[in-house]
């Protein structure tokens, strides 16, 4: 994906990071967002 300029790196590096981010977390605790066995929608106690 080309990019000239400064402003749009710093723009897709912030959305490569937020893609990150938003992996770990439904990897490391997929609870948090209401993806997995101990989802507290489905009534299992919460620790």
């Amino acid at each position: 994906m080309p990019v000239r300029g400064v402003d749009k790196v710093r723009g897709m590096v912030g959305l490569f990071v937020l893609a990150r981010k938003l992996m770990r977390i439904v990897t490391l605790a997929p609870q948090l967002i209401g993806w997995g066995s101990r989802s507290p929608i489905s009534g299992a106690p919460a620790l």
